[in-house]
């Protein structure tokens, strides 16, 4: 149906104690930070079962080295405007004798901190508005040392929020742009075939 990616969602049809509990209530809570700060409803942001089209393995470049790599296809999945679809899959527990190698805290931290970066790179104008709403407030009450370093820095990331937000959405639309001429090229091709 010409999704880039097709996700299997374990939240709704799992068994409960197939999760480790602190593993579903984290992934409960990154799946709505990232509805919160992507504006995307996401159900099982920490799924591992996917599936992908050919243009997606060509055009999204991962930099994740270990279990923050479901993070970042999501979300990468989500700043380049690529369609995906989750799909509801039943998950049960795992056989007798094997054990995850997952550390919930230390994945947990690796898990927030890719969101964050991503969220810099694909929504930097939220991200830098944010950081400039910061050091706006900090200039309000400082003291007049601090104040008007604090109100040059709140101006210096709003601007840098601007401009990057601008460049982000022209790579956006070069990429859509390329994406529907090679979409077109394939349906022409099966035609053809």
């Amino acid at each position: 149906n010409h999704y880039e990616m097709v996700m299997g969602s374990r939240l709704e049809l799992g068994l409960p104690k197939a999760f480790r509990p602190m593993h579903y209530t984290g992934n409960r809570l990154f799946s709505a930070l990232v509805k919160f700060l992507f504006n995307y409803p996401v159900q099982d942001l920490l799924t591992g079962f996917r599936v992908f089209s050919r243009d997606f393995i060509k055009n999204v470049h991962l930099v994740s080295r270990g279990f923050e790599v479901e993070t970042e296809l999501t979300l990468r999945a989500i700043g380049q405007d690529l369609a995906f679809i989750e799909l509801a899959i039943p998950y049960v527990e795992r056989p007798q004798g094997s054990r995850s190698k997952l550390r919930t805290f230390r994945d947990g931290w690796i898990i927030l901190r890719m969101v964050f970066h991503l969220w810099q790179h694909f929504r930097p104008l939220r991200f830098y508005s944010l950081l400039s709403a910061l050091f706006f407030a900090t200039a309000l009450w400082a003291p007049p040392v601090v104040h008007t370093a604090a109100a040059f820095a709140s101006a210096l990331f709003l601007v840098l929020g601007f401009s990057l937000n601008q460049q982000m959405d022209a790579q956006r639309m070069r990429f859509n742009r390329r994406s529907k001429r090679r979409s077109k090229a394939a349906q022409a091709r099966r035609k053809a075939a």
